[in-house]
């Protein structure tokens, strides 16, 4: 079949890529595989859930000792793809979702340090780009801001202290395969 007679994306399709996640509020950007499947439903909407994590240990250095931070999140979304011709999308979406954040925190001495854990509700908006490659497939750049119910606060005992971000921007870059 033609790549201009082809129903795009499909009724089910798969995104693999990366992620560059940062929040915003002093824990510095993090790098995250991301996985999103959608299933086409009426009125050319897409159903998607998104996993991302967990991203590559960022660590965080102060003159009173050091935090490694690990992220992830799982989300439900709705998308719409809007059809820019026969090879390129916009794409928008709304979601929920839960998000993890884990701190390793190794203090200097007479210091103690910690390793406490975030969970928090979390929702995204978010828009991008899908440019087709072939018949079943596609490149896909997408932004999002994601806020979470709640907010973590690393706290070093010189008094620095970083927060997880509100937001939290993720920029995605990914293939979008159909099946």
């Amino acid at each position: 079949m033609p790549i201009t007679e082809r129903s795009w994306p499909g009724s089910v399709s798969l995104e693999a890529g990366a992620g560059v996640l940062d929040g915003f509020g002093g824990l510095g950007p993090s790098l995250s595989p991301v996985l999103r499947f959608a299933y086409a439903i009426p009125f050319g909407v897409l159903a998607c859930a998104t996993l991302s994590g967990p991203t590559l240990a960022r660590e965080i250095h102060t003159a009173a000792g050091s935090a490694t931070t690990r992220q992830e999140f799982g989300l439900l979304e709705i998308a719409y793809p809007y059809r820019l011709g026969r090879s390129a999308a916009l794409l928008t979406s709304v979601g929920l979702g839960i998000y993890h954040l884990q701190v390793q925190g190794s203090a200097l001495r007479p210091y103690g340090g910690g390793s406490p854990q975030l969970w928090s509700a979390l929702l995204d908006v978010g828009m991008g780009g899908a440019f087709r490659t072939s018949e079943r497939s596609a490149i896909v750049l997408d932004v999002h801001a994601l806020t979470t119910q709640r907010q973590a606060l690393v706290a070093f005992a010189n008094g620095e202290t970083r927060r997880s971000g509100r937001p939290i921007g993720l920029v995605t870059l990914g293939l979008w395969t159909a099946f």
